[in-house]
């Protein structure tokens, strides 16, 4: 039992660092002047690995729960998916940062 509370809370973990990030990667860009482009970088949030990442994960959460795995294995692939998704989000808060420096007025 004390395996399961400890993976419960490196998820929820892992989803809060998450969130921020993505929070991060919205408020990088206010007051920015979209008109602009940056070099041809990429604007952040637009990465595909995002749906890539939702598209394999749940159906492989479903499967271990409809074919009865563990619940400690179906907590493991939840914490996989929960570390997977805070990692390219804080990538995405790092595109974030390059991509509006200098373009947006009053931001080093």
């Amino acid at each position: 039992m004390n395996i399961m509370l400890i993976l419960g809370i490196g998820i929820l973990a892992a989803f809060a660092v998450g969130y921020w990030s993505l929070r991060a990667t919205t408020r990088a860009g206010r007051g920015a002047d979209w008109r602009t482009n940056r070099d041809g970088l990429r604007a952040p949030g637009t990465s595909q690995n995002f749906n890539r990442l939702h598209m394999i994960s749940w159906p492989v959460l479903i499967a271990l729960v409809v074919f009865h795995a563990s619940p400690a294995a179906v907590m493991f692939a939840a914490l996989a998916y929960a570390v997977a998704f805070a990692a390219l989000a804080d990538r995405e808060r790092r595109r974030a940062i390059i991509y509006y420096r200098g373009n947006v007025p009053g931001r080093p």
